[in-house]
């Protein structure tokens, strides 16, 4: 039985008495090549082990195989599938251990045995997006252990969620292995648990395109110490892309040596497939080599699409307003009395959307429908045409001209003044819709006034503001037509 022991002494540093070490090994080539600093961006099928949040973030079916071949004839397995169904991402995941050419004397015969020891673990996550920004997830994990002479089960569960900023910035959070352990006979043990936190910074980075990225990890064990990871990638155009990172941790560095956290990779892209590699060494033990496939399909894609329609200026719902969608989807139709509508069922992708309305100048906005969410556009419609304003400022004591300060905001804005000699004003020429007039009198014994009004096109519409003393008892009033 010395590989078992070398693996959880050495590689993973157990001595803090956790059992079932293989859910501290890495899974995916593409992680591990980066130094396994993953939490931060799990963007790709493989996040169900680093990330579940990640999860609600792949819009598509994504597959991946991998095979890891370790020192001391062991070898490792997985499969993980991502499958998008309702509002969000199913993630399947299985990895299976094989340490083979153990040898172990046999009191009864009196010759060394060959023994094999196996173990496992099969996962199922959900992970769902709540918005443009956030997505939360979960899993859970059935354990399996083939020692010799006996067996133990077990089952724990993880907890993740990932933020992406439009700036490039992800960060991510994890927490992993969470449960009653695993049960040997009657003895039941505890399992690694831990916290991850992650970021990554990248620009212009996608499967297809040139870009970079930069990520990190912090890794705490509730057993032990944390370590920490660093990692980097580098796209070349849409066929290879570059990877690197350093690790202090699970591994014993200690023991095998500040060259055992270097890692490498690469990863080659043809169309919807991908093959990742990494060289993951470990000192003395030697160096290991990890080499995955991931493929993806893209099925077809919906989500939904919220219109608001309101009035420049005053911000009215404009009820009413025809609309015409053309792109991905296409159609007409109506807002509702509140000036809404939410259209179902969008295929994603690119849609321009025509809004008009009596007496408004129309409006066109595209937007790029993304799935499973609801995406907004609100639209401002200008009222179409000008009329004019004639306005006069007069206090009500005398019926007098007033000096006072004149501002209205709405489809226009602007500031103009009156003078005690000549209190009125005239707009010529001022866009049609709701106004906001405010009255400022020079004189601080007047009160301030402040006034609605609706510029109608192609006619003059005339306001005489009368403002009252601060003493007179009672707000300003205005007369017009």
């Amino acid at each position: 039985m010395v590989a078992p022991f070398i693996l959880s002494l050495l590689i993973f540093n157990y001595s803090s008495g956790t059992a079932f070490p293989l859910l501290s090994v890495p899974v995916g080539a593409r992680a591990c090549a980066m130094g396994e600093a993953f939490t931060g961006v799990a963007d790709d099928v493989n996040t169900i082990y680093y990330n579940p949040g990640g999860l609600g973030y792949l819009n598509e079916v994504q597959l991946a195989l991998a095979h890891h071949r370790w020192f001391a004839d062991i070898t490792d397995e997985n499969l993980n599938i991502a499958l998008p169904l309702g509002p969000g991402t199913f993630g399947i995941s299985g990895i299976f251990s094989r340490i083979g050419g153990i040898e172990n004397w046999n009191p009864d015969t009196g010759q060394p045995d060959t023994l094999v020891v196996s173990s496992g673990y099969a996962v199922l996550g959900y992970g769902v997006r709540l918005n443009k920004v956030l997505a939360l997830g979960g899993s859970a994990k059935w354990l399996y252990d083939a020692l010799p002479g006996q067996s133990g089960m077990g089952f724990c569960f993880d907890a993740g969620a990932i933020g992406r900023f439009p700036s490039g910035l992800s960060v991510g959070v994890a927490a992993q292995n969470f449960g009653p352990g695993i049960k040997y006979g009657k003895e039941r043990f505890s399992l690694p648990a831990r916290v991850r936190l992650g970021a990554g910074y990248g620009r212009s980075f996608s499967r297809t395109a040139s870009g970079w990225r930069l990520l990190t990890d912090i890794n705490i064990s509730l057993n032990g110490t944390p370590d920490f990871h660093l990692g980097m990638e580098l796209a070349l155009e849409e066929l290879l892309v570059l990877r690197c990172g350093y690790r202090l941790g699970p591994q014993d560095w200690r023991s095998l040596g500040l060259f055992s956290g270097f890692t490498a990779g690469l990863g080659v892209n043809a169309g919807r497939i991908a093959l990742d590699y990494a060289f993951v060494p470990y000192g003395p033990l030697g160096a290991t080599h990890r080499f995955a496939l991931r493929t993806g399909f893209y099925p077809k894609r919906y989500g939904r699409v919220r219109i608001r329609v309101g009035e420049a200026g005053s911000g009215k719902p404009v009820s009413g307003a025809r609309f015409t969608v053309e792109g991905t989807h296409a159609g007409r139709s109506y807002t509702e009395n509140n000036g809404v509508f939410v259209i179902d069922g969008v295929e994603t992708g690119w849609i321009k959307i025509t809004v008009e309305a009596d007496s408004f100048y129309p409006e066109r906005e595209s937007l790029l429908v993304e799935p499973r969410v609801l995406n907004n556009l609100n639209f401002v419609l200008r009222r179409a045409g000008y009329g004019a304003l004639w306005g006069a400022v007069y206090s009500r004591i005398g019926n007098r001209p007033l000096a006072a300060e004149v501002r209205y905001t709405g489809p226009e804005s602007g500031v103009l003044r009156t003078s005690e000699q000549e209190g009125s004003f005239v707009l010529r020429k001022l866009a049609a819709g709701d106004y906001r007039f405010e009255i400022v009198p020079n004189d601080s014994g007047y009160q301030r006034l402040t006034d609605t009004l609706t510029v109608v096109p192609g006619q003059l519409r005339s306001r005489v503001f009368i403002i009252d003393l601060t003493t007179g008892g009672g707000a300003g009033t205005n007369e017009g037509r």
